[in-house]
This record gives C-alpha cells, sequence and structure tokens, in this order.
C-alpha cells in the first residue's frame, strides 16, 4: 500500500498504473486546495495513481488530505521568488527534491496550478522524464509566466480569458475548472439555502449575487469596491 511520507513510500512492483504528481505551494486551505483535491477525487485509479507533493509546513494542507486516496509527500519548499542568490539554490534543491519523490513513487506525469511550477516543471522534466502539465487559472500574470508557458507539454487554460492572454499556443486548450460540490439531495440543499437565508437575514425570493474567495490583494478586491462606492 502507499504510504503517506516520501521517505517511506513503498510501491508495490506490479502497480503499473501511472504515478501523477501534483504540487501545491499554498500554505493554507484556499479555492486552488480545494480544486486540487477535487481532481484528485475524480482522478481514474484504475490507471493512475496520485501523489501530492506539499510543504512540510503546510500540516492543515496535509491534514486535508489526510482521509484521500493519494499519497502525500512533504518537501522543503522555499519562496522561489525572493531577490538573492540564493533564490538559484533553492530551486535547484526544490527540483532535487521533487526528482527524489518521483523515483520514490515512480512518477510520470507532473501536474500543477502553481506558478512556481512554470519554472520547475522544465528542470524536473529535464532531470526525471517526466511528462509536465501546467494548468493556468490566473489572469493578470507577468511577461515571464507568458514565456515560460510554451514550455509544458500541456497547458489547459480554466477559461478563454486565460486561453487569450497567453497567446492561445498549440499545448494550450480551454478545459473550465468545474466548482467543487457537496453531494447533496434536493431537498438538503433547499434547507441549507433556508437555513443560510435566515440566519443572513435575506428574503426568500430575493436574488443572491455573490462569490467566495480568499481576500488577497492581487486579486483585485480593492478595485472592486472602489467601483462599488462609485455606484
Amino acid at each position: 500500500m502507499l504510504t503517506k511520507e516520501s521517505g517511506s513510500s513503498n510501491v508495490f512492483a506490479d502497480d503499473r498504473r501511472i504515478g501523477v504528481l501534483y504540487l501545491t505551494s499554498a500554505p493554507f486551505l484556499g479555492g486552488a486546495v480545494y480544486g486540487l483535491r477535487s481532481i484528485a477525487r475524480h482522478l481514474d485509479r484504475t490507471r493512475f495513481r496520485p501523489v501530492l507533493a506539499l510543504p512540510e509546513e503546510a500540516r492543515e494542507v496535509a491534514e486535508f488530505f489526510r482521509d484521500e486516496d493519494i499519497a502525500l509527500a512533504p518537501i522543503r519548499s522555499p519562496r522561489l521568488a525572493r531577490r538573492s542568490p540564493a533564490a538559484l539554490v533553492d530551486l535547484v534543491r526544490t527540483v532535487g527534491e521533487l526528482a527524489r519523490v518521483c523515483r520514490a513513487h515512480r512518477v510520470r506525469i507532473f501536474h500543477s496550478t502553481s506558478p512556481r511550477a512554470a519554472v520547475l516543471g522544465p528542470l524536473l522534466r529535464a532531470r526525471t522524464g517526466v511528462k509536465f502539465v501546467w494548468q493556468i487559472a490566473m489572469l493578470g500574470q507577468p511577461r515571464w509566466a507568458h514565456y515560460l508557458a510554451r514550455f509544458p507539454d500541456r497547458a489547459p487554460c480554466v477559461s478563454r480569458a486565460v486561453y487569450e492572454e497567453f497567446g492561445c499556443r498549440p499545448n494550450m486548450q480551454v478545459v473550465y475548472n468545474g466548482p467543487w460540490t457537496e453531494l447533496l439531495t434536493d431537498a438538503e440543499w433547499n434547507d441549507r439555502r433556508g437555513a443560510l437565508r435566515a440566519e443572513l437575514g435575506i428574503a426568500e425570493d430575493a436574488l443572491v449575487v455573490g462569490g467566495m474567495a480568499n481576500l488577497q490583494y492581487w486579486k483585485g478586491v480593492k478595485d472592486r469596491y472602489a467601483e462599488l462606492d462609485k455606484q
């Protein structure tokens, strides 16, 4: 069976499934982590065997995946964006950590939505021969990200806007990222809906438009609030 730690994983020799390595750099639970869990849950387990590399310090994220059918591989994952010569050393070390995980779990596909994967993916492919899939999920990315988007074997984009921003390259295609939902019956959904509306003081027939996200500055939340103030 697969253990939850990469250093002691024991992949059976007769397990012919394709190892798929996912990478998250998120230190906390957010939309990217929920989306990753949804992807892993729907992976065909008869053909693929999922492995998740995550920062050693991301204990909340590790606990979030603890009961999932996925091997966890904690790695040292320093920030690569810092402006220092040490960043190059950190990059080499991180690629080495991921290569170790690939060897331990016989990984053949590396898949990530993390911006840092645009840098790590081509280097890991050169070192281990894995196929690299970079799922692009954000708009307004810097020019270096646009340039690096040409190197993944596949680069699915979560919307046509993302696809067009990154240049509609041959390795890209639009794959809409469906939301994660709980498996509730219609009656349970109606009960949940009524209870939440009552709690928030919203009338039963009121039209509700809402969004849910971590309030990060780079998502432009402050700009949206500024526009609302003008209306």
